[in-house]
């Protein structure tokens, strides 16, 4: 038995799919990023004008379109807005102020200028973009052929404490949004104060807490939004840490005692008793000074652990601990690599290539898959 648990990158992808659903003002700002990006995209007028003023700005991206089925565009999204934020502004006041366009267009330009220029659009904007950048670094890191469980569990450790740290850092984002947008004021902050109306039967004397400006933002939309993604991770990390607890000592096992490291040890010879002998801690005591000597890049994961040992010929004293490694280095930390296959079969088989064959069809989809690989085609 291997134990079951979920791919390292769809559990990240749902970590921030759940938080982003967390309150209605997030949800908005997804929203409107999405008709930004519906409303130019549908004209290719627009969009040339749009280009041509991004133009303008080093190392600015073209808006991107939001998909639900993939996390990171989340991330494409809030860059290319972030970067292009007050010449997408400009480019939405010519068109609205522009006899020539139809009274809809102008409406409807408007109305998103007005949405992006609320303080409101370009906090959410300023919050999102660092938290979306570091989930998609190691949402990258994540997908790599050769992670193995050690890996995972110290990039999820590290984003967890990442938003930790930022959880303080309300009045930082406010600071940097009031920069991008010269707002200095909430919509709430101008609109009726609703009162909640008292009944005759209604005999609590307690008032309801009713925040206002920034400290109504803060509590009701940031903090939710960070404590969400906190609890998230420490949700899907549950798994990756009870086998962190099985295997997680052979990376340091020069630092733990004689008996801790037989009653580990006696564990995984319980749990994996056909596959292990019941001399595994004593293979361990004396691969304890071993470690020692071994270099930290070479004890750094399983993986690089495991080459080790096969390549230094000490396969054959240490059968046990070989069979251990090999049992933590096959257990599926991501299935990314996997889902890579399907991805390139859609690609290559469509409606234009319906009537390919199966040889084919294989020989075209392993040449895409191996494109580093450099191929000679003799024509």
């Amino acid at each position: 038995v291997l134990g079951v648990f979920g791919c390292g990158v769809h559990s990240l992808n749902l970590v921030g799919s759940n938080a982003a659903e967390a309150t209605n003002e997030e949800t908005r700002f997804f929203f409107n990023t999405q008709m930004v990006f519906n409303f130019f995209s549908s004209s290719t007028s627009r969009w040339e004008l749009l280009e041509k003023y991004l133009n303008k700005i080093e190392g600015s991206l073209s808006i991107k379109n939001l998909c639900k089925t993939r996390w990171s565009s989340r991330y494409d999204v809030c860059k290319s807005l972030n970067i292009g934020y007050k010449e997408i502004l400009n480019v939405l006041e010519v068109i609205y102020s522009d006899k020539n366009q139809r009274p809809a267009v102008c409406h409807e330009a408007k109305s998103i200028y007005k949405k992006m220029s609320t303080l409101e659009f370009s906090f959410m904007l300023c919050m999102w973009y660092p938290i979306l950048k570091r989930f998609e670094v190691t949402s990258i890191a994540l997908q790599l052929e050769n992670i193995d469980l050690s890996n995972v569990i110290s990039l999820y450790t590290s984003l967890k404490d990442y938003i930790e740290e930022i959880r303080n850092s309300f009045y930082t984002f406010l600071e940097e949004e009031k920069t991008l947008s010269g707002c200095e004021t909430f919509v709430w902050e101008s609109s009726r104060k609703k009162i909640r109306a008292v009944l005759l039967d209604d005999n609590t004397n307690t008032s309801d807490v009713i925040f206002m400006g920034s400290e109504k933002m803060k509590n009701e939309t940031f903090l939710v939004i960070i404590d969400k993604l906190i609890f998230e991770l420490n949700r899907r990390m549950e798994s990756y840490t009870e086998l962190n607890n099985k295997f997680g000592f052979l990376l340091n096992i020069e630092n733990e005692s004689l008996d801790n490291i037989r009653k580990k040890s006696s564990n995984l010879v319980d749990f994996y008793n056909i596959d292990l002998e019941s001399d595994l801690g004593e293979e361990l005591i004396q691969f304890k000074s071993i470690m020692a000597n071994i270099s930290d890049e070479n004890k750094k994961s399983f993986i690089a652990l495991h080459k080790t040992l096969i390549t230094s010929s000490l396969e054959a004293s240490f059968p046990n601990i070989e069979i251990i490694l090999r049992i933590i280095c096959i257990l599926p930390s991501s299935n990314a690599s996997g889902e890579r296959s399907f991805s390139v079969l859609k690609r290559i088989k469509n409606y234009l290539r319906s009537s390919l064959n199966q040889e084919k069809m294989s020989d075209l989809s392993i040449l895409v898959l191996s494109f580093n690989v450099h191929c000679t085609f003799i024509t």
